[in-house]
């Protein structure tokens, strides 16, 4: 039906053309088509060249170009899902020109967003995703297969993708299941119309089996015995079991054994495990084994009979020099029959035995369960493993092992007392007893402000010099008024080091004071209360503070006066100063003397009060009419001196010096007068006061004193 629409439309465009000889342009005209199924296809870009106008088709598939000048184009066409499509059309004036295009669709695929998914070394990472696309125009059904032993899980692995959709997958891998090294593989993703490949890599770590070795068993009785193995390496991974198989015939293994038994996983190396249920004069094999997730390795095999032989415990050397150790050890059981020998056997590898034993040390037999042995001629800084040893006819038994290492023989010294103290030096050294095995290399003090100080953690001044006695040497750089604890030392070339006793000394420090502020409340017209505070009394003490004070700033004792002030120790004090002048600055400093000389606090200054002058008023006097005397009398001066003298006058009780004033001139003490006219009509009464107006401004009055107008 859509093909017949097609040729309606394609016969109508041509019938409905008319030519016009006068018409300079033509048109295009067509339709998109389905190459497949030959329906029209809507939204179809179309595009012109030359020109710059592109269009669609319409839901009916069709387009068109109009008035274009007559030539020769090219038509291109393009959608989604299909592939695109050019053609190249000579445009007639007056004509509409046949544009028809059968498009073609894309193939249906899936694809995925990337060739590679690289999970690297990385043991943390186990988990990456990837997308598969559906660019096509159908939906499609796909599935991925992994086959691959370290691919844990592929999510989702099927499904049907939607056309122009994503969909995310993620892949889960088991790194344990990994090969040392590089690792890939490839995942297929398989659809109803096509398949896409993934490659997946991981680099595993590199695996080994553990390592181990079995040792000669211990302890070995008539039903039981001690096995023993060392690790000597752990394998990688790490080995996560470790134990013994043992059987009566050769080369047991966990399928061929009479029984496993298990040890402890711990960070030692070396392990034991204690197995009984065992048969009288039946031999077994043993073998140390440890197991990883890459399989079982085996250690070397031993042999042993299950016999009564005695049992012992090797106790802690003692006695250890550079060169000599006393080894010790414990009978527990004499075996059947009775040992015969015992002692003890060492090496400089762990495990000795009686054929790898560096020197074989007998022990007298007697009825003492616990035995000894000296042994000489060790290797200075060497450590030996000793295990002591009983034999009887049945065999040797050994005991359990100890370890031991030779050491040097320190020097022995002592600390000397500090002597030339000052406030930053002191001479500082020690006394060496012994030199050592071997001799020490350096020597020296080692001090600080924290008790037991070491010439690892505190400050240290090397002494030249070797062999015993004396030897000293001056500190400098000390910080005064510190504790300083001291030890001697002398230290061999491994560094250890052998220390004297513990000293200590204070280097001298100055006294510290200050002076305090004078308060007004202490201080008078011809006295102060001065006080000074003690904060540090110095080293050594002080032996004597006090105040010194002038009228120049900064005071000293030798320029100025001084007051002592009797006392020890810190805290505040103070003193009296007495026979001072009124009205002065004065100038004053706490001190303290010590051995290392004069330490002054701050300077404060104060002044002393002024003594003001004393004013008496007495009646007036009158002469005649409104003519009045006052009279008054200059007491005390003051000191310093008052500057003006006189009368104020006025009808109110309270008086200030801008009332009505006369002032009367003259100095020092005795009466003065005044005489004034208070001619007033309208006042009964006033009121009169002497004054006198001191140096610093204040004003010192007499008593008051009324008188009447007498011309009222």
């Amino acid at each position: 039906m859509k093909k017949i629409i097609y040729f309606m439309i394609i016969a109508t465009f041509f019938l409905g053309c008319k030519k016009n000889d006068k018409e300079t342009t033509g048109g295009i005209y067509g339709t998109v088509a389905d190459k497949t199924t030959g329906e029209l296809v809507p939204t179809v870009s179309v595009s012109i060249s030359p020109g710059d106008k592109p269009t669609v088709t319409g839901s009916d598939g069709t387009y068109s170009f109009v008035e274009l000048e007559a030539g020769d184009y090219t038509i291109s066409i393009s959608k989604e899902g299909y592939k695109p499509a050019s053609k190249s059309i000579t445009v007639i004036a007056g004509k509409n020109i046949n544009g028809h295009f059968l498009i073609e669709r894309i193939p249906a695929i899936v694809t995925t967003d990337r060739e590679v998914l690289d999970f690297g070394e990385n043991v943390g990472v186990n988990t990456l995703s990837f997308s598969i696309v559906n660019s096509s125009y159908i939906d499609l059904i796909w599935y991925i297969e992994p086959d691959c032993i370290w691919i844990k899980e592929v999510k989702p692995s099927s499904g049907t993708l939607n056309f122009g959709r994503t969909e995310v997958i993620t892949v889960v891998i088991d790194r344990e299941k990994l090969v040392g090294g590089n690792n890939e593989t490839v995942v297929v993703v398989k659809s109803s119309n096509g398949r896409s490949e993934l490659t997946v890599k991981a680099i595993g770590v590199e695996k080994t089996l553990a390592g181990v070795t079995t040792q000669d068993p211990t302890n070995i009785s008539a039903v039981s015995a001690q096995l023993n193995g060392t690790i000597t390496s752990e394998g990688k991974p790490p080995y996560t079991e470790r134990g013994f198989v043992y059987a009566t015939t050769p080369q047991p293994s966990l399928g061929n054994m009479i029984r496993k038994i298990t040890a402890p996983v711990n960070t030692n190396t070396i392990f034991s495990a204690n197995v009984d249920g065992l048969d009288l004069n039946i031999t077994y094999y043993v073998r140390a084994y440890a197991t990883n997730n890459i399989g079982t390795a085996y250690g070397n095999e031993v042999s042993f009979t299950a016999k009564v032989l005695p049992t012992l415990n090797t106790l802690s050397v003692s006695d250890i020099t550079s060169s000599t150790a006393k080894f010790n050890a414990m009978i527990t059981s004499e075996g059947s029959p009775s040992y015969n020998e015992r002692g003890f056997v060492f090496a400089t590898t762990s495990q000795p035995t009686l054929s790898t034993t560096i020197r074989k040390i007998t022990a007298e037999k007697n009825a003492n369960t616990n035995y000894y042995a000296n042994v000489n001629g060790l290797s200075l800084n060497t450590t030996y493993y000793v295990r002591a040893y009983a034999i009887n006819n049945d065999g040797t038994a050994y005991g359990n092992e100890v370890s031991f290492t030779s050491e040097a023989e320190l020097a022995t010294l002592s600390t000397k007392t500090a002597t030339n103290i000052t406030t930053t030096t002191a001479i500082l050294g020690g006394y060496i007893m012994t030199t050592g095995t071997p001799s020490y290399t350096e020597r020296g003090v080692c001090y600080g402000t924290s008790p037991m100080p070491t010439i690892d953690n505190n400050s240290k001044v090397i002494i030249t010099g070797s062999g015993t006695g004396n030897f000293t040497q001056q500190v400098s750089g000390l910080i005064s008024g510190i504790k300083y604890y001291v030890r001697a030392y002398a230290k061999l070339g491994d560094s250890r080091a052998a220390y004297g006793d513990e000293i200590s000394f204070t280097t001298y420090g100055p006294v510290v004071v200050n002076t305090l502020l004078v308060m007004g409340a202490d201080i008078t017209t011809s006295t102060a209360k001065i006080f000074g505070n003690i904060l540090n009394v110095g080293v050594p003490a002080y032996t004597e503070k006090g105040i010194c004070y002038g009228t120049s700033n900064n005071p000293t004792i030798e320029t100025a006066s001084k007051l002592t002030v009797s006392g020890a120790g810190t805290g505040s004090y103070s003193t009296m100063i007495n026979n001072l002048v009124a009205y002065t600055r004065y100038y004053a400093r706490a001190y303290a003397i010590n051995e290392l000389g004069i330490v002054y606090g701050n300077t404060v200054n104060f002044s002393t009060k002024m003594e003001k002058s004393t004013v008496s008023t007495q009646a007036p006097t009158f002469i005649s009419g409104t003519l009045v005397k006052f009279n008054g009398t200059i007491v005390t001066t003051g000191n310093p001196t008052y500057n003006e003298r006189g009368f104020i006058f006025r009808l109110s009780y309270l008086f200030t010096i801008s009332d009505t004033q006369v002032v009367v001139a003259g100095q020092g003490t005795g009466s003065f007068t005044a005489t004034v006219n208070y001619d007033n009509n309208y006042i009964y009464y006033y009121s009169v006061k002497a004054y006198a107006i001191n140096a610093d401004g204040s004003i010192s009055y007499g008593e008051e004193q009324l008188f009447w107008n007498l011309g009222l």
